[in-house]
């Protein structure tokens, strides 16, 4: 199975600042991680991007590191952006509750691998108008791992030509998690990764834009 690393983890009353407009900030043991960007496409073809996305999240997640994904995976490159690994065991999708679970093992740069452990998604997506919309992932799971985690993904219409696309994730570790996911590692191993996840949906928006003109 293709090593998923860290996409649920996501995602200080000190606030850090990054290349592009990703911002993350740390309260009581919560993560908060912004991003925007706008990207040159009409707001229908930014919708089909993220049908696109959606779909592929609740039903094959292993295709969306072909584009949405791309080059999120392990780095291989020692510099800590690998040192939580999640790898994906078994994937399965009720299309009736719209609910998704994944059975994953953790990997740790300490050499600490936690098994089978099962994380479950539930997808909200909300449209207003035709010019709005507000698509809610919260993730669930019971243990000493993960408290609680979400995201927040916007799309709006600015123009005929221009679409503003936003994500927010927060999360809240278990207790073990909070001993190992320090601020400097969330921002290694979670931060770029929001932050290429968006320019991914970005390049392929605008791709798809020029080739409907």
């Amino acid at each position: 199975m293709k090593n998923i690393v860290c996409l649920i983890i996501g995602l200080f009353i000190c606030t850090f600042a990054f290349s592009g407009n990703i911002t993350t900030t740390y309260d009581k043991g919560a993560f908060h991680t912004t991003k925007t960007a706008v990207i040159n496409g009409d707001y229908t073809t930014c919708s089909r991007v993220t049908d696109r996305f959606i779909l592929e999240f609740q039903t094959t997640p292993a295709n969306l590191f072909t584009w949405a994904f791309k080059g999120l995976g392990q780095t291989h490159q020692g510099d800590g952006t690998d040192d939580v690994v999640l790898v994906m065991n078994s994937f399965r999708y009720n299309p009736d509750s719209a609910k998704s679970v994944v059975n994953v093992d953790f990997r740790m740069s300490n050499g600490l691998t936690i098994r089978d452990k099962d994380l479950m998604s539930y997808v909200h997506d909300n449209t207003y108008g035709d010019s709005l919309r507000i698509i809610i992932v919260d993730f669930y799971y019971s243990g000493s791992l993960l408290k609680k985690a979400d995201g927040v993904f916007t799309l709006k219409r600015l123009n005929d030509k221009q679409t503003e696309i936003t994500i927010d994730t927060n999360i809240r570790f278990g207790w073990f998690f909070n001993i190992f996911i320090t601020q400097r590692r969330y921002r290694n191993v979670m931060e770029w990764r929001i932050d290429k996840f968006i320019d991914n949906l970005q390049e392929e928006a605008e791709s798809n834009w020029k080739l409907s003109e």
